[in-house]
């Protein structure tokens, strides 16, 4: 994927980590409090998560921020005023690009729109995010058809049903069975498009190139 991907994704973690950080130290003691009263500890509860997402800390984050991240002190105690202010510059930079990106894909998306299918254009204006991936076939050679159930979703279908036709590429690292559909991208190709999509459990970019696709809903 050319913009939401493997990546992208992992940086996007980061920041969500980086937001649970209290702004004040009323709220960091709250939060101790509110742990030790259901009879967990919050600050091993905080070095767990860091530990679990410390590599994408370390690939993504400044140098600056890395002996706080090797020696737990970046969510093991309150942070300081010099700890707070690195860690906003980033966010702030985070937001920033991630605007840029997205903004920078909607662009090139309405320029080669009137290139693309009008069935993958309707498609596109459906959120497909979080839907889930009940099962798939490949009927025909040139024929691929992905089953979603899409009750815990973000649209107004209960199912979706989507038959791409005239297929020439499909790129499918592991099987997208069960698998929870989180961003896609679409681009024209001759004739057609070639559509990708970052799935989760499996978390993989899947990749189809055809001609054409059918979209069957079914409403809630």
């Amino acid at each position: 994927m050319k913009y939401y991907s493997k990546d992208w994704y992992h940086k996007m973690q980061v920041y969500g980590f980086l937001l649970s950080f209290p702004e004040t130290k009323v709220e960091w003691d709250k939060s101790i409090k509110r742990f030790k009263a259901n009879g967990s500890d919050y600050i091993q509860s905080r070095k767990e998560e860091l530990e679990i997402i410390k590599k994408d800390l370390l690939k993504f984050l400044p140098e600056s921020l890395h002996s706080y991240i090797n020696d737990g002190t970046l969510i093991s105690m309150f942070p300081s005023e010099k700890l707070r202010k690195m860690i906003n510059r980033w966010k702030d930079e985070y937001i920033k690009n991630m605007e840029d990106l997205d903004k920078e894909y909607l662009i090139n998306y309405n320029s080669s729109k009137d290139l693309l299918p009008l069935n993958i254009v309707k498609l596109n204006e459906i959120s497909l995010h979080d839907s889930n991936v009940k099962s798939f076939e490949k009927p025909t050679k040139e024929t691929f058809v992905i089953n979603l159930d899409c009750e815990g979703g973000f649209n107004d279908f209960s199912e979706i049903t989507l038959t791409f036709n005239g297929v020439k590429e499909i790129s499918m690292p592991e099987n997208i069975k069960g698998g929870f559909w989180l961003y896609d991208e679409v681009y024209p190709s001759n004739p057609g498009f070639e559509f990708h999509v970052l799935f989760d459990i499996p978390f993989i970019e899947f990749k189809i190139v055809a001609e054409d696709i059918v979209v069957e809903g079914k409403n809630i």
